[in-house]
């Protein structure tokens, strides 16, 4: 049962990106591993701004070091998982730019570029292009540094995102989570 569902999912995957879509389908959003967000009240402001949870070490596409104390303390953190190769990663990058700039004072960002050593001239041209703020971090996702981070997004599927709001950790989860996090903020 378990390869028909797994079977199921990649035939669902392959179809959306041959598709073009913006996003990939959240198809994780029945299975165990995966936290839901029902309990958590929208609208909702957040006690009290806290720092990132979780300790790590990376590089951004311009060579810089990043840690957790960069991601300020905010609202919400989004880490987020893709590639240059991914079609459902680029093309969602203008509405994740949008995001970015919109929460930048609530949430802090942070993106694992996957395929960082072999095509970090892409990456930057996607970022540039989609008007990614610099308050938004693209790190290299296979440092050292990061091994925590790719743990907790990890879903085999790109992208994939998982959210930290009021200390519960919604995810992981294929694609952006753009609404969610526009409806956890109310806005």
């Amino acid at each position: 049962m378990k390869k028909l569902l797994l079977a199921i999912l990649v035939i669902t995957l392959a179809l959306s990106l041959i598709a073009g879509e913006e996003e990939v389908p959240n198809l994780l959003e029945e299975t165990e591993d995966v936290s839901d967000a029902d309990d958590i009240e929208p609208n909702q402001p957040a006690e009290e701004p806290s720092a990132f949870p979780y300790q790590f070490t990376a590089t951004d596409v311009y060579g810089n070091t990043v840690t957790e104390s960069d991601l300020g303390e905010k609202e919400m953190f989004l880490v987020y998982q893709w590639a240059t190769w991914c079609g459902p990663c680029v093309n969602g990058m203008p509405k994740l730019a949008q995001i970015a700039e919109k929460f930048q004072d609530k949430v802090g960002f942070i993106a694992l570029i996957d395929d960082y050593d072999s095509n970090l001239d892409g990456a930057i041209n996607i970022i540039e292009s989609s008007g990614i703020p610099e308050t938004f971090f693209m790190v290299d996702a296979n440092g050292d540094g990061v091994k925590s981070l790719i743990e907790l997004v990890e879903t085999g599927f790109f992208p994939s995102s998982v959210i930290i709001y009021k200390g519960e950790l919604i995810g992981p989860k294929a694609g952006g989570n753009y609404d969610l996090i526009e409806g956890l903020l109310g806005e």
